[in-house]
Order: C-alpha cells, then structure tokens, then sequence
C-alpha cells in the first residue's frame, strides 16, 4: 500500500572535518552555528486502510520532517517505510518486531530481491543497479526479523527495504551482528520497535550506483525501542559508518551507541513524534546503554 508525499527539500545535515584518531562511527556531525533547528513537523498522509499496518510498526507514530523532495510511502504487515524517488533508497523503514515474529516457516532461501511493485520505474532502484556494483543489497528491515510467515520473509526483499552497503566487513559481518543484537532484544522482552535508515554526509559522499543512480549511504542509523526491567518504555540508537570494519569492533556496542537527538540532527527526522514532551526528555535525549 503506498501514497505519494512531495514535500520541500530540507536539508539539515552538515559535517566537521575528520580529527586525527577518528570515531568508529565516522566524521559525520550537526550543522555549525548553534544547535540544528527543529525538523519540520508534517504527519505523512498514510492512508486509513494502512492504519492497522502503520500502528503496528510504529512506536510513537512514523516519523516526520525530512522526507526528501519526492516520497513514496509504503505499508505493510512487516513495514512501513519512506522511499525517495530522488535516492532510491528508504529515507527511513519502522518494523513492530513481536518475538513470535522471530519464528517460523519463512525460509530466506525461497525469497526472491525484486524491485517493488509499488514504485514506477524511475522511481525506484532496479536488480540491475546492483550487479556489479560492489554493494550489497542492504536489508533495513531485515528478513530474519520476519520468519513468522513466506510472505512477510519475501516482502522484506523489495528494493524498496534495501539500501547499498559495503558486503565483507559491513553487511555480512558487524551490521549483522547489530541485527542479531537487536532480535536478541525482542526475545527478551517479547516486543521491541526498531527504525533502521541511511545517513549522507554530504562533505564526502559515496556516489551513486547504476543507470537509476541508487545514491551510497556513507552511514547507518538504527534506533530500538523496548520495555525495561521496570516496565517503562526505553530506547537507543545505533550509529554505523558504512566501511569495513574489524571483527573486534562488535566487541563493545557502546561505541556506536549515539542519542536519538543526535540522529535527529543529521537526518532532519523527528522519531517517535507522538511521544509527550516528558517522555520525549527522557527517551530521545540521553544516550547510553540500556541493554549489555
């Protein structure tokens, strides 16, 4: 189920120059001059028969502000998810992970990448951009966090839920890693929300592959969201850089482990924008590690 969101472009991402012992997650930083502004609050125009779709996906409502110039919004039992027409990629993708979701018939090997039926050609990124490129064809949402039936296990491998990322080193090894991290978490607690999606740093951009020039994330964002010990709702946001990165790194999560405030500033996304104020001081402007 899609509908279209044309929106002005509003572009709050800006870097600093990289120091000399970097981070793990990359040089990618706020705009200078103060602190970023807000994002501009639009609700996306998801429609009503995609409510049952959107509530189960979304912690706190989808997100908002920065959609690109030229949107497409898709939902489904397993996702919902922001595409750019402009990029190719999703600007964001929310996934409601139940742990009963974590099990069963749907078998990764029987499912097939395809562009998604719901985007036109040239809006989309097509199996052919890919080829050779040099990329993996990057789950968001990804397809073992979907095992519960075939058709939720193939819907996560629309183009539409994939961004480029680099294979050995990256997708197969450390991001993988995260996701297993993260499943980890809704066996535990039963249910956690998760928002996955790309970060461009504009001041070294990692080009484009293919005729449909699918733009190179140079960063990955993803933000979990599950219940304490307590019973209160708490959350977390993982930042990597896309690159290889050594086996040692997965180590320790915390490195990576940014507020969703800062996530905020570089994507121009307001998460979670149902959340009240209060809740929104507590959840989204302290980073620090929630789960070991």
């Amino acid at each position: 189920m899609r509908t279209r969101l044309p929106l002005a472009l509003l572009l709050v991402v800006a870097v600093l120059g990289c120091t000399s012992t970097p981070s793990p997650i990359g040089p990618v930083a706020p705009p200078t001059g103060g602190e970023a502004a807000a994002p501009t609050v639009v609700l996306p125009p998801f429609p009503a028969s995609a409510a049952p779709w959107v509530e189960k996906n979304c912690f706190m409502g989808p997100p908002v502000g920065l959609q690109g110039t030229d949107v497409d919004l898709i939902a489904r039992e397993g996702y919902a998810l922001a595409h750019d027409a402009a990029v190719k990629v999703p600007l964001w993708v929310c996934e409601g992970i139940p742990a009963e979701q974590l099990v069963g018939p749907g078998d990764r090997d029987r499912s097939r990448f395809l562009p998604d039926p719901e985007l036109a050609k040239g809006r989309r990124a097509e199996l052919s951009d890919y080829e050779g490129s040099g990329y993996d064809r990057g789950h968001m949402a990804p397809a073992a966090d979907h095992k519960r039936t075939q058709q939720l296990m193939d819907e996560t491998h629309y183009l539409s839920n994939m961004a480029p990322q680099v294979g050995i080193g990256f997708n197969r090894h450390i991001w993988a890693q995260l996701e297993d991290f993260v499943r980890g978490i809704a066996e535990r607690r039963g249910l956690a929300y998760v928002v996955t999606g790309p970060i461009f740093d504009p001041a070294a951009p990692a080009g484009t592959i293919g005729a449909n020039q699918v733009r190179v994330p140079t960063h990955f964002y993803k933000i979990v969201a599950a219940k304490d010990d307590a019973g209160r709702w708490a959350a977390q946001a993982f930042v990597l850089e896309n690159r290889k990165h050594e086996s040692a790194e997965a180590a320790d999560w915390s490195v990576f482990i940014r507020s969703i405030d800062w996530v905020e500033e570089r994507t121009g996304l307001d998460f979670m924008p149902l959340l009240d104020v209060t809740e929104e001081e507590r959840l989204e402007r302290e980073a620090s590690v929630l789960w070991n």
